[in-house]
């Protein structure tokens, strides 16, 4: 079980920050607060955020796609053998969308979409835009819901409910 933190945690972990799992793999330093200084997990850390480049809350944004984007597929979004391998697979991979279930609704998948787009402009903007994506389509200003379509999930791969995703939502916009 993984407790995550939609925010750009600023805390110093010295055990924590030799980690080579990239999944659980704070980049922090002693000087964690200086300029410059990458902080977050590879995994779930926003293109601009690797590219060491200003944040804000669309990077936690991102987070949420990837943590949501994982919760129904069962596998993980972006992986490699190295720190370093993970956050170049979140700077260039394509996301692989006919990992979602078929099943998962049209709204789900442009939320994800929305969520995870590498142009911090085209992302959401605010968590509680989400609420719109979800109670219309036509909130949906990308690419047609059919682009982000998918084939059934293999078999044997962990899914957990698309409606999990829903749940998500209003405890994310009531944090903000």
């Amino acid at each position: 079980m993984k407790v995550l933190d939609f925010g750009l945690a600023k805390a110093i972990d010295p055990a924590g920050a030799s980690s080579a799992d990239a999944m659980t793999s704070p980049t922090l330093t002693a000087r964690a607060t200086q300029m410059g200084t990458i902080i977050g997990t590879a995994a779930y850390m926003a293109p601009e955020q690797a590219k060491r480049r200003p944040v804000d809350a669309r990077a936690d944004i991102w987070a949420f796609g990837v943590v949501c984007f994982e919760m129904i597929t069962g596998k993980p979004l972006f992986a490699g053998e190295t720190i370093s391998e993970t956050v170049a697979a979140v700077l260039r991979d394509e996301i692989d969308w006919s990992a979602a279930p078929a099943a998962a609704p049209d709204r789900i998948r442009c939320l994800l979409a929305r969520c995870l787009h590498r142009d911090v402009n085209q992302r959401l903007q605010a968590i509680g835009e989400a609420r719109i994506v979800l109670d219309s389509t036509d909130a949906w200003t990308g690419p047609a819901p059919s682009s982000v379509r998918s084939q059934a999930p293999t078999p044997g791969s962990r899914c957990i409910p698309w409606w999990s995703v829903a749940v998500l939502i209003p405890v994310a916009t009531a944090a903000a």
